[in-house]
């Protein structure tokens, strides 16, 4: 026995070239020996099982060869180091259906090179192979090991994805973690279908869905060029930041089959003004030779690049752990959209407005509790010190222009001109209102849920905006087109699902009168409507999938941010 493990650990490098190594030196050694009947009977007599067994108790888990090596360590000593997925010298068939499952990991939005798939077919090629049982338990608890670590690490990331913190995810917490893990290999054993374990995992979410359903016709489609990324904004004060993005734009503008030639003065700033127009020219953008944010955009959102924020607007939708309702609102910030949902038809929608990349909108997950016609607007604090504060100080009469009234910590109103605005710097002690009707920047109604963020949604006095393609351009609230629609669905809903016991002391008709005659009047929901808000760059509809514009960076920021890691890496070149 200890032959067999001294040439197994004497080949180095990968665990797959460790694998055929170990198996070419067995064949070796029973070239020498022809197969020792002593051998043989001393095998027969000791059950496979337990050797197994101690070898798996006896293997070091080392954090660089298992992605989850703690929760291995914990799984077997539970299980009284048994081996999971083989018995006698074969593997079941979950092994060879893992294996399966690996081949089309792309289409659930993970990358099969994370999950050991070159040492799972090399152990299972081996195996095959194995017509003399020449491989010792060290060769089958190595197997046992990198299988459970494999789906172990699928199963974790097809649940919650791999965009939360390590301390919200679930591996914080052991005896969560444990049961996780416990109940899903268990699932994968007594099911009888790997897939559909697996697919039970991943999101019931029609989003997610139809997302997953679109990526195999984006996949069979795409440009798998590669082409050179262009990191903006650099650091113009860093010469080598600056060569650097702007030999980088060269050759992203050369792939692009702008004519570049090696004569060409690359260093004046008009040669690339030029190079820059005939890019744009060519794929129907502004014409203006300029350097910016969304020029690069444009440039680097190869298919490579969409891929990735398909990959990421999957792990997205993994974070929505709440189960989705028959009844619900779910607003996606990129789409600029609100839909109202009801028994698994889209009862409307509505184009919204957002918040600006400098106040961004909040992703939440509230319900919508009560709804104010002709409401007041209490400034935040934020946009207090950042617009009301700097206009008073240019203007006197800003409060009184804007109609917002000035208001100390007993609610009593307060004259401007009584206040020295000169030693206030950062905020001020006093509370800013603008009073109810058409001119208020919540327009005629407001629809309130609890959230830690002050935000809402509500209509609005500029209306004229939602004829922008670009509706991020709010304090951070969200306004709604259709608000009306809104406020009387709700309505409807609460009236039917009205016992008639209950006293309902609005209905859709009232809406409209109370906002008729402009009265302002406080209308709490009987049944609260669940509020889904979130930021999902990739969507997909009949098939196909669109992207959105990463309107807060948020995609690029995670691209970026894993670099080369192999799920956001999938094809190469």
């Amino acid at each position: 026995m200890r032959i067999f493990n001294f040439f197994y650990l004497m080949v180095e490098k990968s665990l797959f070239q460790r694998i055929w190594g170990f198996y070419l030196i067995c064949l070796l050694l029973i070239s020498c020996n022809n197969g020792s009947d002593s051998q043989k009977a001393k095998q027969a007599q000791s059950p496979f099982i337990i050797q197994t067994r101690d070898e798996i108790k006896n293997i070091e888990i080392s954090d660089g060869e298992y992605h989850l090596s703690k929760e291995l360590n914990r799984f077997y000593k539970n299980a009284d180091y048994m081996p999971q997925w083989s018995d006698s010298n074969t593997f079941f068939k979950e092994a060879n259906e893992l294996a399966g499952f690996l081949d089309t990991a792309i289409y659930c939005g993970i990358s099969p090179e994370e999950y050991h798939r070159d040492s799972i077919l090399a152990f299972l090629s081996l195996a095959k192979l194995d017509t003399n049982h020449i491989l010792p338990p060290a060769f089958w608890s190595k197997a046992d090991l990198i299988l459970t670590d494999a789906s172990f690490r699928i199963m974790l990331h097809l649940y919650e994805g791999r965009l939360l913190s390590d301390s919200n995810s679930l591996l914080q917490n052991k005896a969560q973690a444990d049961s996780f893990f416990n109940k899903g290999l268990s699932n994968i054993f007594d099911d009888g279908n790997i897939n559909l374990t697996l697919l039970h995992l991943q999101p019931d979410i029609l989003g997610y869905k139809n997302l997953r359903n679109g990526l195999s016709d984006f996949l069979s489609n795409m440009d798998t060029s590669s082409y050179t990324h262009l990191i903006f904004p650099y650091d113009t004060s860093k010469a080598d930041d600056s060569i650097r993005f702007v030999t980088n734009l060269y050759s992203r503008l050369k792939e692009s089959k702008i004519s570049i030639n090696e004569t060409d003065d690359l260093s004046d700033s008009a040669t690339l003004a030029g190079f820059v127009k005939l890019y744009q020219q060519k794929h129907d953008l502004l014409t203006d030779g300029k350097i910016n944010a969304k020029l690069i955009r444009h440039l680097n959102t190869t298919d490579r690049y969409r891929l990735k924020q398909i990959l990421v607007s999957m792990d997205r939708y993994k974070l929505v752990r709440e189960k989705i309702p028959d009844t619900y609102i779910w607003v996606n910030l990129p789409s600029f959209e609100l839909q109202a949902w009801d028994s698994d038809t889209m009862a409307f929608r509505s184009n919204v407005i957002c918040g600006k990349p400098k106040t961004p909108t909040p992703t939440l997950i509230s319900q919508i509790k009560e709804i104010i016609t002709y409401p007041t607007w209490t400034i935040p604090a934020s946009i207090i010190k950042t617009e009301v504060l700097p206009g008073i100080k240019r203007n006197a009469a800003y409060l009184s222009r804007k109609g917002y009234g000035l208001y100390d910590r007993e609610g009593k109103k307060i004259n401007p001109a009584s206040v020295d605005w000169t030693k206030y710097k950062k905020g001020i002690p006093y509370s800013v209102r603008q009073g109810s009707g058409d001119n208020n920047a919540l327009g005629v109604i407001k629809f309130n849920f609890p959230n830690p963020h002050h935000v809402y949604l509500h209509d609005t006095n500029q209306r004229y905006l939602f004829k922008n393609s670009n509706k991020a351009m709010s304090h951070g609230c969200v306004r709604v087109e259709q608000w009306e629609q809104l406020a009387h669905w709700i309505a409807r809903r609460d009236s039917i699902s009205a016992k008639s016991t209950d006293t309902l002391k609005y209905t859709a008709d009232s809406i409209s009168n109370w906002i008729a005659v402009k009265k302002k009047k406080w209308i709490p929901v009987k049944k609260p409507i669940p509020l889904f808000i979130q930021y999902i760059t990739c969507e997909a509809n009949s098939g196909k999938i669109k992207v959105h514009e990463d309107i807060y960076d948020l995609d690029r920021k995670i691209i970026e941010a894993k670099g080369d890691e192999s799920v956001f890496n999938l094809i190469r070149s």
